[in-house]
């Protein structure tokens, strides 16, 4: 699951999403995370929680490639970013972010794209 900080991000630089049965949001006036479902529905204030595969499609539905590595064993003091999502147009040259998990380096790939894209 991606932070909460980078779900208000990705919302601020403009990521839309219509709420799905299922889908996780941040209940502000709860305070908790919530499951999507005919008695749940988010409203202003609340903020969408993509899935890894929810990232994965927004990344591929504005063109571009992806692919995630990690190396979870690594050294913290020469790895901190345990997971990495690669992205590019062509397939010729990536870009790389990393996150402490899949799903916080394919927002932060995201949030890249959809704030000014990505410079290849």
């Amino acid at each position: 699951m991606i932070t909460l900080p980078l779900a208000i991000e990705l919302e601020v630089a403009g990521l839309k999403h219509k709420p799905e049965d299922g889908d996780l949001y941040w209940i502000e006036e709860a305070g908790t995370i919530c499951i999507v479902n005919s008695g749940i529905v988010p409203e202003d204030g609340d903020y969408w929680l993509p899935s890894l595969d929810q990232l994965l499609a927004e990344i591929e539905s504005r063109g571009w490639n992806w692919w995630i590595s990690g190396w979870e064993d690594g050294p913290p003091d020469i790895c901190p970013s345990r997971y990495y999502c690669h992205i590019s147009k062509d397939s010729a040259s990536w870009s790389v972010y990393g996150g402490t998990t899949s799903e916080d380096a394919a927002a932060k790939a995201l949030l890249e794209i959809l704030k000014e894209g990505v410079k290849q």
